[in-house]
């Protein structure tokens, strides 16, 4: 059963292999940009609408979705979806159209794992290097998922920002 709070996971590149084909995608709307008011700075509800959303579209596709995984907040969102098949080409067109009919290309980095270097290639923006997220960042993750948790479980409201 899927829930709005999940754990996020520890390290989400260890779930593929080298040989897998993936494909992933960042999203990275800056703090300064108007549009928070529809994206809040702790959406995982978003952030996990959005993965089910593009699976979807990805499962349209000739490669198909082997696995999903989703994390950090909506704002600097991770999405990693390890593929049946190759080749990657159509999962990335869906994945873009996508994100382009929401809006939200223009905040978002989109690539594929390359296995011969291990390294992710850029598929949109056709440059620039692609924003794994840092240990930091998982760590800060996994802190606000125990944090909430705790708050649910306590009946005490999460503390926020503000």
């Amino acid at each position: 059963m899927n829930t709005l709070l999940q754990r996020p996971p520890a390290n989400p590149l260890a779930e593929f292999s080298s040989e897998d084909p993936v494909v992933a995608v960042r999203l990275v709307i800056a703090d300064l940009i108007p549009i928070l008011l529809w994206y809040p700075e702790n959406n995982r509800g978003g952030t996990h609408l959005l993965c089910r959303l593009l699976e979807a579209r990805v499962e349209s596709t000739p490669a198909g979705v082997r696995s999903a995984v989703a994390t950090l907040p909506f704002n600097c969102s991770f999405y990693l979806f390890t593929l049946n098949a190759s080749p990657v080409g159509p999962a990335l067109e869906a994945i873009r159209d996508e994100l382009c009919a929401l809006n939200l290309l223009p905040f978002s980095q989109i690539a594929w794992h390359d296995p011969r270097e291990g390294i992710f290639r850029m598929f949109h923006p056709a440059e620039g290097d692609f924003l794994v997220p840092s240990e930091e960042e998982r760590q800060a993750d996994i802190k606000w998922f125990n944090a909430a948790k705790a708050a649910l479980e306590s009946g005490t409201p999460p503390k926020t920002n503000g």
